[in-house]
């Protein structure tokens, strides 16, 4: 049980979480790599680029763009039309969505903001992540017997 002093802390750090990712809603971008579709040596995409594509990418996040964006993209669709996204037949000769760790379908924060749509499901399980690492530390730190101002 929180005790009444320490009650604003949970809120700490949810709003610390948010802010970090204010950024995301001010600009409308979502906070993915997606510059890299453009920047990678594909003669297709690469004449496509918009003229303010930042040239310094980071090519070691090409499998976010390339693979685990589309794929939550498509879980997401399947899950907003209200079926359940159990076989991807748009890539390979078929995959199952269930047994893949990409779009991670039955991950709860996926599910909770699946009506987000693809691109602020980033957002938001972002935040809410944060949000749990954040305030879960705080809470083991103090079951170690370090005051709140310490674990903060």
């Amino acid at each position: 049980m929180l005790q009444r002093r320490t009650f604003w802390l949970p809120l700490l750090y949810l709003a610390t979480a948010a802010l970090f990712f204010l950024p995301a809603f001010w600009q409308q971008r979502v906070p993915l790599p997606l510059e890299n579709t453009y920047s990678m040596p594909d003669s297709i995409w690469h004449r496509h680029a918009p003229a303010s594509l930042a040239h310094q990418t980071n090519g070691v996040l090409g499998d976010v763009t390339g693979y685990y964006y589309p794929y939550m993209v498509a879980a997401v669709a399947r899950l907003q039309q209200g079926r359940i996204p159990l076989w991807n037949p748009q890539i390979f000769s078929g995959m199952p969505f269930m047994a893949a760790l990409q779009p991670a379908v039955l991950y709860p924060l996926n599910i909770l903001f699946a009506p987000l749509g693809p691109e602020w499901i980033w957002v938001a399980t972002a935040i809410v992540r944060m949000w749990l690492m954040g305030w879960g530390l705080h809470l083991f730190v103090r079951r170690m017997g370090i005051r709140d101002t310490a674990a903060l």
